[in-house]
């Protein structure tokens, strides 16, 4: 059974995927930032929750909440999280263990990287001739 920290530390993990591809889901990312509540022990999102329910009105919360979001809804809380992005996204960072922020490093820039090494590998083997 895990603690409530590694709980807490997969709930940050999956937002930060989630903001990273919010386009594609933004009520989600909104479902998941509100359970955010369970974490305060760890990283304080009150003030950003209330963000929240200032911003988007109550009916359009209702339906991200209940699954049954309009074109409309989609629109408002992708505008939301847009407008946020950069500051969640610190936040979301600034929450991670060392560990959990190397491995969402990693996990999020491995294909460059990857590429930087080949092409340096292959560089190399050029040069060598």
């Amino acid at each position: 059974m895990t603690s409530q920290y590694e709980q807490c530390q997969n709930t940050f993990l999956i937002l930060l995927h989630l903001l990273n591809n919010y386009r594609i889901a933004p009520g989600r990312y909104i479902r998941e930032f509100l359970k955010t509540h369970k974490c305060n022990n760890y990283s304080d999102f009150s003030e950003d929750r209330l963000d929240i329910h200032k911003n988007i009105d109550k009916d359009t919360l209702k339906r991200v909440l209940d699954y049954s979001m309009t074109d409309e809804d989609h629109e408002k809380t992708e505008q939301f999280i847009s407008r946020y992005f950069y500051y969640h996204q610190k936040k979301l960072l600034h929450s991670l263990s060392w560990k959990n922020r190397f491995y969402y490093m990693f996990d999020k820039y491995q294909q460059p990287i990857i590429g930087v090494g080949l092409f340096a590998f292959c560089y190399h083997l050029l040069k060598r001739k």
